[in-house]
């Protein structure tokens, strides 16, 4: 069965915002696919969304962020179902490539 996994692979912060300090403003992030039976393969997908403004009433301190707090800020902001079929569609042109190439085996 494929598995799909969210990563946030970095983040942009603003040093000052708002009176705030260490204001996430963009996350960058990927959606991998992967198949157990293909452990050499991975369909990918990586994006990178701006964040909403800071609001000082739910503020959290960059260093006290989870990656799932963030990841789901950024699938608030997304079409994450768009984005894990594009990872699998990614996972099956490699496992089912629409062409492929060589040479029949008797050439030299």
């Amino acid at each position: 069965m494929t598995e799909i996994t969210w990563k946030i692979v970095s983040l942009d912060r603003a040093p000052e915002m708002s009176g705030l300090t260490d204001v996430v403003c963009r996350a960058h992030w990927e959606v991998l696919a992967i198949d157990p039976a293909y452990p050499d393969l991975a369909g990918r997908v990586y994006g990178d969304c701006a964040m909403a403004p800071p609001n000082a009433a739910n503020f959290t301190a960059f260093a006290d962020l989870d990656q799932a707090t963030v990841l789901d800020w950024v699938k608030a902001r997304i079409d994450a179902p768009a984005c894990e079929a594009a990872a699998l569609a990614d996972l099956d042109r490699q496992i089912n490539p629409p062409i492929v190439a060589g040479l029949p085996s008797g050439w030299q």
